[in-house]
């Protein structure tokens, strides 16, 4: 794996793992347009850890928040912290049960440039129809009741089709239920932590099991810049919807998901 395929591997990772524009149809177009060779698991692995790492010290007050709200729950306390830990594995619940039970029909039946196309298409549009009434939108995750952290939840299986977009759809639905797009774009990337996290343990877990524990000096360098990346996506997005609109995101993905569809139409 030449240089090159490493940095461009992990700024994909870093910027479309938390952005709404799907991070899946990237990392799966990507080889196909340049002829890559899977890049194996110790690659997939770091590159999930390093934007993991990004999304929790951004979120580190937060994220002791759900520690302590752990802690509550074992004491039966009812605190903020309590809620929010509640809200948030009640909306990864759902993403990690659906993923176990249907790994490898999505691996067969979904991994198809028209699938993701279209994905990519249709579920922009559904996210620029919820950011068109985001401005009347009042509510915050300090608010958030179980029932709409079930319903961000359910959502959030949807993206198990590739081109649909994990932080996509978690942040149209929660903009649809009336959350702000900042507190819609947080809530998100909170429930990315356990998901990010059961994903790098399933991957750690097949690397274990084909005895294959090395981490390589490619593999530290993808980590890494995946780390920047992520961190640098997450500031730049959430300053950005202080004060604007979804709109670029909702551009890009209809480009996208044309672009895919034309490319592909034209090398079958």
């Amino acid at each position: 794996m030449d240089s090159l395929h490493i940095i461009l591997l992990a700024i994909v990772q870093g910027i479309t793992e938390f952005l709404p524009i799907s991070s899946s149809a990237h990392l799966i177009m990507l080889p196909e347009i340049f002829s890559w060779q899977d890049q194996g698991l110790s690659i997939d692995i770091i590159l999930h850890f390093g934007s993991l790492l990004a999304v929790m010290l951004y979120f580190h007050k937060d994220v002791a928040h759900l520690w302590w709200g752990f802690v509550d729950l074992i004491r039966l306390k009812k605190t903020f912290d309590n809620q929010l830990f509640t809200n948030v594995l009640v909306a990864t619940l759902p993403v990690l049960a659906a993923g176990f039970i249907l790994k490898e029909i999505v691996s067969a039946s979904l991994r198809n440039p028209l699938v993701i196309g279209m994905a990519s298409i249709i579920f922009a549009l559904l996210l620029y129809k919820a950011d068109q009434r985001a401005e009347k939108n009042v509510n915050s995750i300090s608010q958030m009741t179980s029932h709409h952290a079930l319903l961000i939840g359910l959502s959030q299986v949807l993206a198990l089709c590739p081109g649909v977009s994990r932080s996509g759809i978690t942040m149209t639905a929660s903009l649809f239920l009336g959350y702000s797009r900042v507190e819609s774009a947080k809530f998100s990337l909170l429930i990315s932590i356990p998901t990010i996290l059961a994903a790098s343990l399933l991957i750690s877990y097949e690397i274990y099991a084909l005895g294959n524990l090395s981490l390589n000096q490619e593999a530290i360098i993808a980590g890494f810049l995946a780390f920047i990346v992520s961190y640098s996506a997450i500031l730049l997005m959430l300053r950005w919807l202080k004060r604007f609109t979804f709109l670029p995101f909702v551009i890009y993905r209809i480009g996208l998901g044309l672009v895919i569809i034309i490319f592909f139409m034209i090398a079958s």
